[in-house]
C-alpha cells in the first residue's frame, strides 16, 4: 500500500497522528506500506504553527518506507498570520488552499517514475487538506489503482463559518463527490458524519462508506487504575484544556445571519442548510460562567480552582477570561511538545473539553484529543450536547457531561468533582475498541473487501 501524506511525523499535526496509528500495525495484518510525504523542511513550511517532535518518529516501523518529494513551491497550509492578501485570496480563490497544487508537479513526476519500478496494489490518502484528495484523484485518473480516501473531517458542510461564496461551496460538493466516486472505499471516523456524507451525496454508492474511528496508538489500553484526583488542602485544583478551540467568533457570527444582515462583501457568503453549527459551544464559555457561578455560591474555591490552556491563547479567550473576572484563575502555556503536553495534563486535576452544538441535529464529530484525554487517566468534563462526544464520554466511564445551556447545573457538578464525589469506572471492553491495533484490522478488513471486489 502506498500511502500519500501532506502531515506527517515529525512535525505534529493532528493529521500525522491518524497515519502512525495505522501504520504501526499494518505490518502485522500482512499489509507492506511505503509512504510518501513533502521534505521535512516543507512540512514545517507547511504548518508554522506545529511543533516539530522528533520522538514521533520513533513509532514508525523500521519496514515502513519512507520517501520524501519536496513541494514544487513553498506554501502555508496554516497560516502563521492573516494579512490583507490572504483576506482577499479567501474570496476571490474558489478552490481553496494551494497545498496540494504546490505539490502537484513533483508528486506527478514521481507518481510516473515510482509506478514503472514498483507495484502498488492500493493507495491511501488522508484529508484534509481536501485539495490532495483533488490532486489524487487527478492524477491516477487513467489508472486502475484502488484508492482509500480517509475523510478525518467533512468538507462541504459547514464546519462552524460560512463559505465565502456559493461558488466555493459548489467548488467543495463537486470536487467532493468526485473524490466519492473515484475512491475505492470511503472511510470516516463517526458514523454520524457517515449519515451526512451519505445524505448529501445520495448518487455514491453506501457500501463504499467504512467507519475507522480515531482511537489510542498504545499496545495496551490500561484504564483499570484511572485516577480521581481531588482536591488537597493547600493545593490547586486545576481544571486544563489542550489544542486549539477551531472558534472564530466573526466567522461564528456570520454563520448565524441571513444574507441581507451581513456587511459589506459577507453579504454573498453562503452556508448549507444540512448541518446547522454554533462553534461558541466549542469556546469555553459556558464552561467559564459555571466556573463563575461556582465562585458566587462558593468563594472559597476562588483561590483554589485554576484553568490551564495549552496551545494557542485567542484574544477572545482572554476577552471572556476578562469578562468573567477570572484573570486570577487562567494559566496560559501555549504550544509545547507532544511529550511536554501530555505530563502537564498528567498533572491537571480534570480534563476540559468542549464540542460545537449541532442546532438542527446532532454534534457528529469526535476528535483524536478525547483519546489522549482518556490516556492521562484524569476525569473528564465534557460540556457537550448530544452527539458523538456526551455519547463516548458516558459509555466509556471516563467523565461527566454537562449541560452547556444550564450553567447552574454545571457549577454543581464541578462543584463535585472538586469534592471527590463523582466516581468513575472506565468500561474497559468499550475503550478496546479504539486501539490502534484494532483500528488497522479494520482497515485491513476494508481492503480485503477492494481486492475481492
Amino acid at each position: 500500500m502506498l500511502m500519500i501524506a501532506l502531515e506527517f511525523p515529525p512535525v505534529n499535526t493532528t493529521g500525522c497522528y491518524r497515519y502512525l496509528k495505522f501504520i504501526k500495525y499494518l505490518g502485522e495484518n500482512n499489509v507492506e506500506t511505503s509512504v510518501v510525504m513533502p521534505t521535512i523542511e516543507d512540512l514545517i513550511h507547511l504548518h508554522p504553527n506545529a511543533k516539530v517532535d522528533t520522538d514521533l518518529l520513533k513509532k514508525i516501523p523500521e519496514n515502513v518506507k519512507i520517501i520524501q518529494v519536496p513541494l514544487s513551491k513553498r506554501i502555508e497550509f496554516t497560516k502563521s498570520k492573516i494579512t490583507l492578501q490572504s483576506k482577499i485570496s479567501h474570496y476571490l480563490n474558489y478552490k481553496g488552499n494551494d497545498v496540494a497544487r504546490a505539490w502537484s508537479k513533483n508528486l506527478n513526476t514521481f507518481i510516473s517514475e515510482y509506478l514503472k519500478k514498483e507495484k502498488v496494489d492500493i493507495i491511501f490518502v488522508s484529508v484534509p487538506p481536501f485539495s490532495l484528495g483533488v490532486l489524487v484523484c487527478k492524477i491516477f485518473k487513467r489508472m486502475h489503482i484502488p484508492i482509500i480516501f480517509d475523510f478525518r473531517d467533512e468538507w462541504s458542510m459547514n464546519k462552524g463559518s460560512v463559505f465565502p461564496t456559493y461558488f466555493h461551496y459548489k467548488y467543495a460538493k463537486r470536487n467532493e463527490k468526485k473524490i466519492f466516486k473515484k475512491g475505492s472505499a470511503i472511510i470516516s471516523v463517526t458514523s454520524r458524519i457517515i449519515e451526512l456524507f451519505k445524505k448529501l451525496h445520495p448518487e455514491i454508492n453506501p457500501s463504499k462508506f467504512h467507519l475507522i474511528t480515531n482511537g489510542f496508538d498504545l499496545e495496551t489500553v490500561n484504564t483499570e487504575s484511572f485516577d480521581n484526583v481531588p482536591y488537597k488542602k493547600g493545593e490547586k485544583f486545576i481544571i486544563g484544556q489542550a489544542g486549539a478551540y477551531y472558534y472564530n467568533p466573526q466567522s461564528n457570527i456570520t454563520a448565524k445571519l441571513p444574507f441581507y444582515k451581513r456587511s459589506g462583501i459577507k453579504k454573498i457568503t453562503y452556508r448549507q442548510d444540512l448541518s446547522i453549527e454554533d462553534w461558541l459551544y466549542q469556546s469555553p464559555l459556558y464552561f467559564l460562567k459555571a466556573l463563575s457561578i461556582l465562585f458566587i455560591r462558593r468563594p472559597d474555591l476562588k483561590n483554589i480552582v485554576e484553568f490551564h490552556n495549552i496551545g494557542h491563547t485567542p484574544n477572545w479567550l482572554l476577552q471572556m477570561i476578562e469578562q468573567f473576572s477570572l484573570e486570577s484563575n487562567f494559566i496560559a502555556h501555549g504550544f509545547l511538545k507532544k511529550s511536554e503536553n501530555l505530563a502537564l495534563q498528567r498533572s491537571f486535576n480534570v480534563l476540559l473539553y468542549t464540542a460545537e452544538k449541532i442546532t438542527n441535529g446532532e454534534q457528529y464529530c469526535l476528535s483524536s484529543k478525547i483519546f489522549d484525554y482518556v490516556l492521562m487517566k484524569r476525569p473528564i468534563l465534557g460540556f457537550v450536547t448530544e452527539g458523538e462526544v456526551k455519547d463516548f464520554i458516558e459509555k466509556s466511564g471516563c467523565g461527566v457531561t454537562c449541560d452547556p445551556d444550564d450553567e447552574f447545573e454545571a457549577s454543581q457538578k464541578i462543584e463535585l468533582l472538586i469534592e471527590n464525589q463523582i466516581r468513575f469506572t472506565p468500561n474497559q471492553d468499550f475503550l478496546l475498541k479504539f486501539q490502534a491495533q484494532n483500528l488497522s484490522q479494520e482497515l485491513r478488513k476494508v481492503i480485503d473487501i477492494i481486492i475481492q471486489k
